[in-house]
């Protein structure tokens, strides 16, 4: 029983907090993410990202990674910008104008994006 409260301890230690904001919730885009992918998919989405990364790049301890306390992921309208998303520091950007105008299925597309993107934190 110890050993399970040490770990439960030690997991919140090095626990990534996250937010996501939705900056575009009124547009096309932003209207898309609530409704076919939603806030809590794209939290565990970056919290499976992270730990994929961890494990792919063999960093098993705390010494092996970058110190990253928090995730914040913005979708947005960026009009200055043709790129879908973007990294900065520990921000992540997402493109609420992509997600408005992808035709596949914007759940897998957006997990894609954020595994790729997560790698840059």
């Amino acid at each position: 029983m110890d050993d399970f409260i040490l770990f439960l301890c030690l997991q919140s230690i090095y626990a990534v907090r996250y937010q996501v904001t939705n900056r575009a919730a009124a547009t096309a885009g932003g209207t898309r993410l609530t409704n076919e992918i939603g806030i809590p998919y794209t939290m565990q989405t970056l919290d499976d990202a992270i730990t994929f990364i961890w494990q792919l790049f063999q960093q098993t301890t705390a010494v092996d990674r970058k110190n990253v306390v928090a995730v914040s992921m913005f979708i947005e309208n960026d009009n200055t910008t043709s790129q879908i998303a973007y990294t900065s520091n520990n921000d992540f950007h997402f493109s609420a104008d992509f997600i408005a105008k992808y035709s596949g299925n914007a759940k897998m597309e957006m997990t894609g994006v954020i595994y790729h993107e997560l790698t840059h934190v």
